[in-house]
């Protein structure tokens, strides 16, 4: 396959993007925690489309995880520090959040990603409560799975979320260096 070099429009001098995803236009989202900037570049010439500034500069603090995009087009960020999933609509104008900090049903203490399943789904992966939260489309709580431990459909500090249309879950983390996949429908560790 060939390379190329797209040069994304700098949001500043020390501007340093920790995460990036496509978007469902085949745009370029990025996130640069470090100053709290969220930014869509367009994909063919690196211009940058829009840029939502998220908290302060030095924000790092917020522990701000990588995007996922909604089919609907709404973006979501999780946000370990507030306990929440951030919710942007897809020209970055903050609507809503998602969770609040607790370790009931639904409640959220670390969440470091966020995926989106079947039927529109919304998947988020808690480091501290080593759980996955599983909301419908209108944020309703769906059910959790995972807990503390090192058995299959344990967690121990996980780190990543991704999901496939056709109902798997994948979620890493550093410690074991394990990945373990989940169908979605019953959430059994395969």
């Amino acid at each position: 396959p060939g390379s190329c070099l797209l040069r994304l429009a700098p949001l500043g001098l020390d501007w340093a993007p920790m995460h990036l995803t496509t978007t469902r236009d085949g745009n370029i989202l990025t996130l640069d925690s470090y100053h709290g900037a969220l930014a869509k570049h367009d994909s063919n010439t690196g211009a940058l489309l829009w840029l939502t500034k998220i908290a302060s500069d030095k924000s790092t603090e917020l522990q701000l995880g990588r995007p996922a995009e909604a089919p609907d087009g709404r973006i979501y960020l999780p946000c370990a520090i507030l306990h929440n999933g951030m919710i942007f609509s897809e020209d970055g104008k903050q609507l809503e959040t998602i969770g609040e900090f607790g370790t009931g049903p639904g409640k959220m203490v670390f969440p470091v990603g966020v995926a989106i399943g079947p039927e529109e789904s919304i998947l988020v992966l808690d480091r501290m409560r080593h759980k996955v939260l599983m909301f419908d489309k209108d944020h309703n709580l769906l059910g959790d799975f995972g807990s503390m431990g090192a058995g299959m459909g344990q967690f121990y500090h996980p780190w990543a979320i991704a999901a496939s249309d056709n109902g798997k879950v994948y979620v890493a983390q550093g410690y074991d260096s394990r990945v373990q996949v989940f169908n979605i429908r019953d959430t059994k560790a395969e």
